[in-house]
């Protein structure tokens, strides 16, 4: 623990942007951002995480969940409770859910054909999902009724990892690009701009309003010529 302590480093005042991984920042200081609360006090900035490295563990992860398959199950060769291997797949929606949360990861995707692969490692994900439901559904009477709980667990897990990979990390990388009209890929900085955009128009398409006493969003425009 005292050794893995010793690697940290303390800076006050300082842009956190400038700084080595492993920088703990008193009062950090950004030219384009006011923080307020903790925010404004201290921040951490930790190692920070290959995109190639963490597309190697999605694959490896996705093989090993893949070998957790049902006719192993119905072979006798796992057990039910080791079906679809929670672990892994718990460390591939960390690992999902890290990429969601870390621009430069979401930015990086796009060099290399990283996102190629990765829309390729979805489609994989997804066809194996429908794949598992289905075979799960015709050999649903040879498992007792606490099997079958564990067995549609593992499976409602998974369809959640194909929809995070491909509705909230893949679709939105997409609209990036068309709000952006391509430009977003110039650099980090303006992919992190589009980014937010993107993020803020998300958030309004989710808004639910219920009825007219409920609170809503209206928008009026009034032109200076009657004519315009």
């Amino acid at each position: 623990m005292i050794k893995g302590m010793k690697k940290w480093k303390i800076y006050i005042g300082k842009d956190p942007k400038a700084l080595p991984d492993f920088s703990i920042v008193l009062f950090p200081c950004l030219s384009n951002m006011f923080y307020c609360g903790l925010a404004g006090i201290l921040l951490i900035k930790g190692e920070k995480k290959s995109d190639a490295s963490l597309l190697k563990r999605l694959l490896k992860n996705y093989n090993v969940i893949k070998n957790s398959n049902i006719e192993k199950v119905l072979e006798g060769k796992i057990t039910p409770e080791g079906y679809l291997s929670i672990k892994t797949m718990e460390a591939f929606d960390r690992d999902i859910y890290a990429i969601k949360q870390d621009v430069s990861l979401q930015y990086m995707l796009h060099a290399d054909n990283k996102l190629e692969l990765l829309k390729g490692l979805k489609e994989q994900i997804s066809a194996f999902a429908a794949s598992q439901d289905s075979l799960v559904e015709k050999n649903a009477d040879h498992f007792l009724a606490r099997e079958m709980e564990v067995i549609n667990s593992r499976l409602i897990l998974l369809k959640d990892i194909v929809w995070g990979l491909s509705e909230d990390l893949l679709k939105n990388q997409e609209k990036i690009i068309a709000l952006s009209d391509g430009k977003c890929l110039s650099s980090i900085e303006a992919f992190a701009r589009y980014q937010r955009i993107n993020y803020l128009l998300n958030a309004l398409d989710r808004l639910e309003v219920r009825g007219r006493d409920s609170s809503g969003i209206q928008i009026m425009l009034k032109c200076k010529d009657k004519e315009d």
